[in-house]
């Protein structure tokens, strides 16, 4: 019996695709589709972090940040804890809950169970909204499963071992069950002197170097989002007291300032060089649309996958 060939493809979850030998895939460029890695977005605070994945209908958002939605959109993505008009989160049933770690991991099993039933309304990428979040809930949990009151009570290095593993496992377990996994992280900004009138800017994740460290080498995409914010001089058209024949006033142009504010997705650039991360050649910045973030990185993303790769361990 011959085994089928193949020449150069990509592959995405549940796009099976013909094996080349007994043993594995050969001359085969496997490339995971943007709404199916496991990514991380990171950036100042109220720079836009989460909006970005508004626009991806696919998308469930693990809203462990208990924040509001803007209001000057719809989201086309889901979202989970809801909030209350009170600020309060809601269950799926309008229930007001109090957010734990166990509420998480039981929309992980109904996630996983969706999964192995293959439902068809399922979500494709499921994002963690944010890493602090993740990481305060998941201390509490631990905390509670050791039979005590206080995280100061365990063991230092071993507890936080356990409330990274939890983290951890809900990616590792969404991914095994063929979601996307995406994390949020917030960054700030260190000014470090280097002598009495320089100093120099550097960007901090707001989780522990350690926490990075293991999770960096599971990435597939590290990006940031930053924004610019400039003020141009615009043609506005103001009626004047003189009249047209018709009766209408006349107008005339006069120039205003109007406050002109752009977001885009970092890929490269030396003041996140140890951050970022990707998998394909992309842009060094992709200019993010006010109504579809999503969308402008994933018409950027899957035209690099047709290109070529650059791996990075």
């Amino acid at each position: 019996m011959t085994t089928p060939t193949s020449n150069t493809q990509t592959l995405e979850h549940g796009k099976p695709i013909a094996a080349t030998s007994r043993y594995g895939f050969r001359n085969v460029r496997m490339v995971s589709g943007p709404r199916r890695l496991f990514g991380l977005i990171v950036g100042p605070s109220n720079i836009g972090k989460t909006h970005f994945f508004m626009s991806h209908p696919g998308a469930l958002i693990l809203n462990l940040d208990l924040s509001s939605t803007p209001t000057s959109e719809v989201p086309k993505a889901s979202y989970w804890p809801g909030i209350s008009e009170d600020g309060r989160p809601i269950d799926l049933n309008g229930e007001p809950i109090m957010l734990t770690w166990d509420h998480v991991l039981r929309m992980k099993a109904v996630l996983l169970e969706a999964a192995k039933n293959n439902d068809p309304s399922r979500p494709e990428t499921i994002v963690i909204d944010s890493l602090a979040a993740a990481i305060s809930l998941s201390k509490d949990y631990v905390t509670k499963a050791a039979g005590k009151t206080s995280f100061d009570e365990l063991h230092g290095k071993s507890a936080w071992d356990d409330v990274y593993n939890q983290i951890i496992d809900l990616a590792n377990d969404l991914r095994n069950h063929g979601y996307g996994v995406y994390m949020i992280c917030h960054m700030t900004q260190k000014y470090i002197p280097l002598d009495e009138n320089k100093n120099i800017r550097v960007n901090l994740l707001t989780i522990t170097d350690a926490f990075y460290r293991r999770l960096y080498h599971r990435f597939e995409f590290v990006g940031a989002i930053s924004k610019e914010t400039r003020t141009e001089m615009i043609d506005v058209a103001q009626p004047t007291s003189l009249k047209n024949p018709d009766g209408t006033p006349k107008m005339r142009i006069v120039k205003q300032a109007k406050v002109i504010t752009k977001r885009f997705l970092v890929t490269s650039a030396p003041d996140v060089e140890d951050i970022t991360k990707v998998r394909v050649v992309l842009p060094p910045t992709i200019e993010l649309s006010a109504s579809g973030a999503w969308e402008d990185f994933e018409r950027e993303y899957r035209s690099a996958m047709h290109t070529h790769t650059t791996p990075q361990n």
